[in-house]
């Protein structure tokens, strides 16, 4: 199969991580609006499950992306660095997955509770991506 060059997996990581920027950002908004909306009484249901929604479609993206990069480069599930971030993937999905009904069923300990956990294991990702990044430039892991 062809790989991508380096070009093209800079690129792509760039989309990768703007899309992963986003997904933060939407569940940030959601456990801030739980948060502010219960300690003022007035929560805005509505716009948590649009944000939630820009959420479940940028893990869908992410996921995109992460196939993307083990076909189209040697960065494959056989390195510990990215078997661990699929399986912090799988942890942001399966949370955000059981968050959705929370908002939906407008249980506000339930969507702060299960975002904070997703956000732990999104902000983890990131980490996890600027080393592979690092490690990619320094030369020790190539595309």
């Amino acid at each position: 199969m062809r790989r991508f060059d380096n070009r093209t997996v800079d690129i792509m990581t760039v989309a990768h991580k703007l899309v992963g920027f986003a997904w933060v950002v939407s569940t940030t908004l959601v456990i801030g609006m739980a948060v502010l909306g219960t300690n003022s009484g007035d929560l805005d249901w509505e716009r948590m499950a649009r944000y939630d929604r820009v959420g479940s479609l940028a893990s869908v993206a992410t996921l995109g992306f992460g196939f993307a990069y083990i076909l189209f480069t040697r960065w494959s599930v056989k390195n510990p660095w990215v078997l661990g971030k699929w399986a912090l993937y799988l942890v942001a999905v399966a949370v955000s997955g059981y968050g959705i009904p929370a908002v939906r069923a407008q249980d506000a300990t339930r969507v702060i509770v299960l975002s904070a956990i997703e956000l732990v294991a999104l902000l983890a990702l990131m980490g996890m991506g600027v080393y592979l990044e690092r490690a990619r430039h320094a030369g020790r892991m190539t595309t």
